[in-house]
């Protein structure tokens, strides 16, 4: 584990766009905060998104929340402007969703390193939380993991109907069981 990691038992997801739900969220006592500039965010309401994750992440930062910024994956075209402003004094992680193989985790390595000295930040404080939703992604797990001294987490969501069934192609059943070997 990264010097700066935390164990992280439960974080809480709040759309980027709506202000006044992030200043809310850390009364719910999550371990940390994943501001979201992807799903949860309509794309008309991404610059907007971004500027409030720039203003909020130094602000709740300063009063112990621990934020990380789910940023926009890295096939959207989105995601340099993304860690552009979600990478700023307090922000603990950056979230890479449907991360493919470990080309993604160092490629977003390189855009935080590059804002990291662009905003007099020390380098190595922004970590990075691989989401692996796609195939390869979990087929390349390892491989991800150790790709940069920033992974701090890695994690993989197998909700009904979500990235990791559709990309696998699992179905659900009454039990429930077909998430427990991924």
């Amino acid at each position: 584990m990264r010097d700066n990691a935390k164990p992280l038992r439960t974080m809480m997801y709040v759309p980027g766009n709506k202000e006044d739900w992030v200043r809310k969220a850390p009364k719910y006592g999550a371990d940390a905060l994943i501001i979201d500039l992807e799903d949860s965010v309509p794309p008309d309401e991404k610059p907007i998104a971004r500027e409030i994750v720039s203003r909020l992440v130094p602000e709740l930062a300063s009063e112990g929340v621990t934020l990380l910024v789910r940023v926009n994956d890295m096939e959207t075209g989105l995601t340099e402007e993304d860690v552009s402003f979600a990478v700023q004094k307090g922000t603990y992680g950056i979230t890479l969703p449907m991360t493919r193989g470990p080309e993604d985790v160092k490629a977003i390595d390189e855009l935080i390193t590059s804002e990291e000295k662009k905003k007099g930040i020390e380098r190595g404080s922004v970590l990075i939380d691989p989401g692996l939703e796609t195939a390869t992604g979990m087929r390349s797990a390892y491989d991800v993991g150790i790709s940069s001294e920033r992974v701090a987490h890695m994690g993989a969501g197998g909700g009904r109907g979500g990235d990791i069934a559709r990309a696998i192609g699992y179905r659900w059943t009454a039990k429930g069981t077909e998430t427990l070997f991924i």
